[in-house]
């Protein structure tokens, strides 16, 4: 047993999560927006696209960063690994992957509601 492969796998999970999280919030807070002409927007709807888009930038940095380390890790651990481990890493993986399609078409069907409105 690899007490490290199974943190990895725990905090790639934790990453994956953090991550569909942000986005998932981000488009509940200002998802309204997509596809609005900035110029059609008041100062309220302004100030909270810049706080939402400074947000996202402040918490996006920090994830990547964190995704950065374990794939740095990965390349590491994928030398120690048995056929088994890579494979559940391999799992972890899919699910992120999954995961961000999720993301992708909750969005796509967000700004295609918008891009219809005339």
């Amino acid at each position: 047993d690899h007490k490290d492969v199974v943190e990895f796998i725990q905090g790639m999970n934790e990453v994956t999560d953090e991550y569909a999280l942000m986005i998932d919030n981000t488009m509940e807070d200002v998802g309204e927006y997509v596809g609005v002409d900035e110029s059609e927007l008041g100062m309220m709807d302004k100030i909270k696209l810049v706080k939402a888009t400074t947000e996202i930038a402040v918490k996006s940095t920090t994830i990547m960063a964190k995704w950065s380390q374990y794939m740095e890790n990965r390349s590491e651990l994928n030398q120690q690994l048995s056929d088994d481990e890579l494979k559940a890493l391999e799992t972890v993986w899919t699910r992120f992957e999954k995961r961000m399609e999720q993301i992708n078409e909750n969005y796509s069907k967000i700004s295609n509601k918008d891009s219809e409105q005339p």
